[in-house]
């Protein structure tokens, strides 16, 4: 059964304006379109994050991943053989297509008692918003360039009238009740994300002989989050962690991510250590000591990726990105200037012979293993029939992870 997007949940783009007085607590404003801007860049070819997102349940599996409190999360996968149009650029990625979402069900009742709490609507509006301005600013900024710290919307729902639930729930429910449960509640919305492959809950990795080090990676990210200006509500639980991934060293140190906004809150007045005690419980000031060091590590491992390519594009990433959004005073905007683009489009071409092997521009001995640059080498690849291949990466990340069709 075809879902089509005037079918699957009537268009619920998500353009949202973050509007601030001096950094003080934004107002969001939503609206309903055809034509979706995520990030103050318009999709202008025939994909949609709806025709996007439609070709993705209609050639998936769906399995139960896990169980909140007031929802469930679903993984979605693509058959073999299926293209997907999501693709995600984080430096050190082994896989940079995306061909599974984490899609979280979130079951919305009518308040009956001020005492029960209950997710309206404008709830889950405020935890995309959040997540995506997260999501955005970290891929920007200089200290994670290119390695955001959760995991990036694609598509999403904030109210499904009952008709559109029921369509999604013949693609998704089948015959798992724990699954279907969600969708008896008065209304249904959902959020889906890029699944993060390879990250596990850290309250798994107890066991570990490198769990103190993993809740360590763990409050550096949530220290990260901070500095965009938001308190977590809800951290204990809601940060995952790959052992192997390569972010700060080439020995697999791992790196963790954070997840779940729902309870997040933005903040005026930052102050940092009071931001750390508030979400963690930690009150002692030698915690920034420790991120300090661990922002060493990653700067190394960061910069033979980022520079390898800057070199080949002879111009700084953070110049494409602006190509595409500018961040003041958290406002996102679409850059106007058409003899900025024309003077970038000039320079703006990948080497076709480009090579991984040659990627960091160190001896042997101390030259990361092959597999650290998987992704580059496959948008390398790309490259070689598509020279715009990574300019086009770097736009989808703005535009729900689409990949513009030719």
């Amino acid at each position: 059964m075809y879902v089509g997007p005037d079918r699957l949940s009537k268009t619920i783009c998500i353009d949202y304006i973050m509007h601030t007085n001096k950094r003080k607590r934004p107002n969001y404003y939503y609206t309903r379109k055809k034509r979706c801007k995520k990030g103050g860049v318009a999709i202008r070819n025939s994909l949609s994050p709806d025709t996007a997102f439609a070709h993705f349940l209609e050639n998936s599996s769906f399995t139960y991943f896990d169980r909140g409190f007031f929802g469930v999360l679903v993984l979605a996968t693509l058959k073999k053989g299926v293209d997907s149009n999501y693709v995600s650029v984080r430096l050190s990625s082994s896989e940079p297509v995306v061909r599974t979402l984490l899609i979280k069900l979130i079951k919305l009742e009518k308040p009956t008692d001020p005492r029960i709490k209950v997710v309206t609507p404008d709830d889950v509006k405020r935890e995309i918003s959040i997540q995506q301005d997260i999501y955005h600013t970290t891929f920007s900024d200089n200290e994670t360039l290119l390695e955001p710290i959760c995991p990036c919307i694609v598509h999403s729902s904030t109210y499904m009238e009952r008709d559109d639930k029921e369509r999604l729930h013949s693609l998704i429910g089948g015959s798992d009740n724990r699954i279907n449960d969600v969708f008896s509640g008065e209304s249904l919305a959902y959020i889906a994300m890029e699944f993060m492959d390879g990250y596990v809950p850290l309250h798994t990795l107890e066991q570990s002989p490198k769990y103190n080090t993993y809740k360590q990676m763990s409050l550096h990210m949530l220290d990260k989050m901070h500095a965009c200006g938001y308190l977590h509500g809800d951290y204990t639980g809601n940060t995952m962690v790959h052992e192997t991934y390569n972010y700060y060293n080439f020995g697999q140190m791992g790196r963790a991510i954070i997840i779940d906004f729902g309870l997040s809150t933005y903040i005026h007045k930052r102050d940092r250590l009071k931001m750390m005690k508030y979400d963690s419980n930690i009150s002692n000031s030698d915690v920034f000591t420790m991120f300090d060091k661990l922002d060493e590590l990653h700067n190394r491992v960061q910069a033979i990726g980022v520079q390898s390519i800057e070199n080949r594009l002879h111009m700084k990433i953070t110049d494409i990105i602006k190509i595409f959004v500018f961040y003041k005073g958290g406002m996102k905007q679409h850059e106007q200037k058409e003899s900025f683009k024309k003077d970038i489009a000039v320079s703006f071409n990948w080497q076709v012979d480009f090579n991984v092997d040659n990627l960091v521009p160190f001896d042997g001995k101390n030259k990361p293993p092959a597999e650290s640059f998987a992704g580059l080498k496959y948008i390398a690849e790309k490259q070689k029939t598509d020279p715009k291949f990574f300019e086009k990466c770097i736009a989808a990340q703005f535009n729900n992870l689409i990949i513009p069709e030719r």
